[in-house]
């Protein structure tokens, strides 16, 4: 068919026609103008998920994620995990919260009766700090086109830092190395096996790897 993917809109137009020496003036008709409008960007916007359904999306995809990141990397003893989604309720949901990043953390863990100064002091511990970046994600919202992570491109990516010693004085160091410290992944999977290899080395690295848990 002619213009296949296109749909056809019916105007009604004013056409000017030459007058008659009796009408004295412009004479004015109407006609039907049929106009083709390309039907590809409504297809391309029904293709493409709604803000919630993309809220869901990016939920469990950052609880794979979480999953994934806690079995690959060994957690030095005395040490926690945590990863940022007690903030997307504050930020008004997942696509708020995670536009920017998602941030997972590996921290040593204190008893309550230490105050901030003597935890900070500490020179036995470990800081973990992984921010992952979701895919670039057109969506609708309210019938015009949102997109997540518009800096982020179309994969997988992830800064990383590892640090060891007090956290006074400028004491505390850094064990990634500068070319491990921004890391890509075609997919999650892959990008998780980069980033596993290069924290669970640092550790080691900063004395922390010899013993742990997953």
């Amino acid at each position: 068919m002619l213009f296949a993917g296109w749909r056809w809109w019916t105007f009604v137009r004013c056409v000017e026609r030459g007058a008659t020496p009796e009408q004295g003036g412009p004479m004015y008709l109407t006609e039907e103008v049929r106009v083709a409008r390309p039907a590809a960007r409504r297809a391309h916007t029904a293709a493409l998920p709604s803000g919630r359904q993309l809220a869901r999306q990016l939920t469990v995809t950052v609880r794979a994620a979480d999953v994934l990141l806690r079995q690959a990397i060994r957690v030095p003893d005395r040490h926690q995990w945590s990863v940022d989604a007690e903030r997307v309720d504050a930020a008004g949901g997942p696509l708020a919260a995670w536009d920017s990043h998602v941030t997972f953390r590996i921290v040593k863990a204190f008893a309550p009766a230490f105050d901030a100064d003597a935890c900070a002091a500490d020179p036995d511990q470990a800081a973990v700090e992984i921010r992952l970046f979701l895919p670039e994600q057109a969506y609708v919202a309210e019938r015009r086109i949102g997109i997540f992570g518009r800096r982020h491109g179309q994969r997988f990516s992830a800064t990383l830092s590892v640090t060891a010693g007090s956290q006074w004085g400028g004491r505390r160091s850094e064990h990634v190395p500068p070319a491990g410290r921004h890391v890509h992944g075609d997919t999650l999977e892959a990008l998780v096996d980069t980033v596993a290899g290069i924290v669970n080395a640092a550790l080691r690295a900063a004395g922390h790897g010899a013993t742990g848990h997953r």
